[in-house]
């Protein structure tokens, strides 16, 4: 039965069409296609699974999908086509980001190593501290806590060169001239 690829159900704003061939592994979002807007749509699974409920009227559901195949006809390839590169962008973005924490960790590591203190490990900022900006004391470069990861030890913002406040020699400034 070619319907069992897909399902239909209702936000409560309208009819939503699940298509099982446009899913894509690995993420956590399902698409549905809009009939009110004749779009696809992103929607973080689990909350369609509380939002969106079944259709259980067979001429709605017959409705809705000729609809959506019309749409999937003209658009459905394309549209297809590009959210994959758009998904498969986005993990070697967060990829080359995780490359990039992890190479800041071990110079962190190497950085509390070379000052005989133990590595309590590495976190991100919390959402609750104050956005800080501040320059590095080794090198001067701009820190920023929003994206940047903080050391366990003395919560001081961790920069591309290793250096946080654990050990820092006094004297040294923490604003730029």
């Amino acid at each position: 039965m070619a319907e069992s690829r897909f399902w239909v159900g209702s936000n409560g704003k309208g009819i939503l069409v699940f298509d099982r061939h446009v899913q894509i592994v690995g993420i956590p979002h399902i698409f549905l296609w809009d009939l009110n807007s004749c779009e696809m749509e992103s929607y973080i699974a689990e909350v369609a699974r509380q939002q969106v409920t079944s259709i259980k009227e067979d001429k709605a559901i017959s409705s809705a999908i000729d609809a959506y195949l019309v749409w999937y006809k003209q658009h459905g390839n394309k549209w297809l086509s590009e959210e994959n590169q758009y998904q498969e962008t986005r993990k070697m973005k967060e990829s080359d980001e995780n490359n990039q924490r992890l190479e800041l960790v071990e110079k962190h590591a190497q950085y509390l190593s070379s000052r005989g203190l133990t590595n309590d490990g590495t976190r991100i900022a919390s959402n609750g501290r104050l956005h800080r900006t501040p320059p590095c004391w080794r090198c001067k470069k701009h820190l920023d806590n929003s994206f940047d990861i903080e050391c366990a030890l003395c919560g001081w913002i961790i920069c591309n060169c290793g250096a946080c406040g654990c050990k820092k020699p006094r004297g040294h400034m923490t604003k730029l001239d």
